[in-house]
């Protein structure tokens, strides 16, 4: 896991504290300078997590590591069945990568704990006019290191279609204001919204009485997991509709690359007659 940067370090500690629970194995975290020091202290030299300026290469490199998630500012990374690790192992080793559904939460104005994971109660339901955010992928390390480095060997794998394991729960950007509570209690009436206090529910143990400017949560010892609440069949369903628009945008995708590909090809093929015409031109004898 790599936690990009963000100016908000209380949340940047959410989502630390949040990755190591639901079983990453190790979070990089990509830190201001000045942060990484008390950053370290937070964590007491936890040998799961790093604190300092991202080296690719460093990251794709790595052999004890099989997938790379990259999360931005404010997500929170969610499996739906099991940990990160036992649900990402349980993939077939010819798939290299698979996509998470992201589903935006909303913060309500209802006490004083300072930070916007303490206060997401809900989650909007609306889909987003670009169809393309609602999904992020995961990549194998083998993969993300073929998409960065881009050097012309064939692709390592195949992307898992059709299946979204994972939920990218997002806070708003920086700077947007909380809904008020009665303003959420009436969107969750009128259907635009859905109670969902999960992450809040997750991290509440790990809440601290005297949160300093990094945040109100502590950091999970070494070993200290936590079992996620499964979904019920109802939460299934209700998942399956929501995801069924994303599923028609993927096979837009798709539909696109074929009609890339189909273009190569017939660029390629007339190049190829050209070339075969020049040839024959210059080995046959011309006629009188």
């Amino acid at each position: 896991m790599v936690v990009l940067r963000t100016d908000d370090a209380g949340v940047s500690v959410a989502q630390i504290a949040f990755h190591l629970l639901a079983g990453a194995t190790r979070v990089i975290v990509e830190c201001r300078p000045d942060l990484r020091e008390r950053f370290a202290s937070l964590c007491g030299g936890d040998p799961r997590v790093a604190f300092d300026g991202l080296s690719d290469e460093r990251v794709l490199d790595s052999r004890d590591t099989d997938w790379l998630i990259v999360a931005r500012p404010g997500e929170f990374w969610w499996p739906r069945a099991g940990s990160l690790t036992e649900l990402l192992d349980a993939i077939p080793r010819r798939y290299h990568t698979v996509n998470a559904f992201v589903r935006p939460l909303v913060v309500a104005a209802e006490d004083d704990s300072g930070n916007a994971v303490g206060r997401a109660v809900a989650r909007d339901v609306r889909p987003s006019a670009q169809p393309d955010v609602r999904i992020r992928p995961v990549h194998r390390i083998a993969m993300a290191r073929w998409l960065e480095k881009g050097d012309g060997r064939p692709r390592p794998g195949d992307p898992l279609r059709g299946w979204y394991p994972l939920e990218v729960l997002t806070l708003p950007p920086p700077g947007t204001p909380p809904m008020a509570v009665a303003a959420v209690e009436s969107e969750i009436a009128n259907g635009a919204l859905v109670a969902d206090t999960r992450l809040r529910d997750v991290l509440a143990p790990l809440r601290r009485v005297d949160g300093d400017a990094l945040g109100p949560f502590d950091v999970p010892g070494v070993g200290v997991l936590t079992d996620l609440p499964r979904p019920s069949l109802a939460d299934e369903a209700a998942y399956a509709v929501d995801v069924a628009g994303v599923g028609e945008s993927e096979l837009d995708a798709v539909e696109r690359q074929l009609a890339e590909l189909e273009r190569r090809m017939a660029t390629l093929e007339s190049d190829l007659w050209r070339r075969i015409t020049t040839r024959l031109a210059r080995v046959l004898p011309t006629r009188p």
